[in-house]
């Protein structure tokens, strides 16, 4: 996985932990590295878009973390948010488990439904 490309780091990574890879835990503990990331967190971040959002994702990418964007729509929603999201099944997944299917929700305001 050294100097690998992104799809490279990201095929060979993925249902992986970093822990699982790295040499070391001290970057992955660091408390410097770990503000970081939650202040580049759109699910940890206490702010909400001031305009309508367009949202798309795959429900069964295992690259992508899932849970965080459905807690993330769902917060913007309660707070009054106009949200359409689009769910599309990855290529790769929904090939291998023979589904075809795309859903689209339109959220506007506290219409969730997903």
């Amino acid at each position: 996985m050294a100097d690998g490309c992104a799809n490279e780091i990201m095929a060979i990574g993925a249902g992986h932990r970093a822990r699982e890879f790295a040499a070391g835990a001290s970057m992955i503990d660091d408390p410097g590295v770990r503000k970081v990331l939650r202040a580049d967190s759109l699910e940890l971040f206490d702010g909400v878009p001031n305009m309508p959002v367009f949202e798309w994702h795959s429900p069964s990418n295992p690259l992508i973390p899932v849970d965080a964007i459905v807690n993330t729509d769902r917060r913007y929603c309660a707070a009054g948010v106009r949200l359409q999201r689009d769910m599309n099944a990855s290529p790769r997944t929904s090939l291998r488990r023979g589904a075809r299917y795309a859903v689209g929700t339109g959220l506007g305001g506290c219409a969730f439904t997903g």
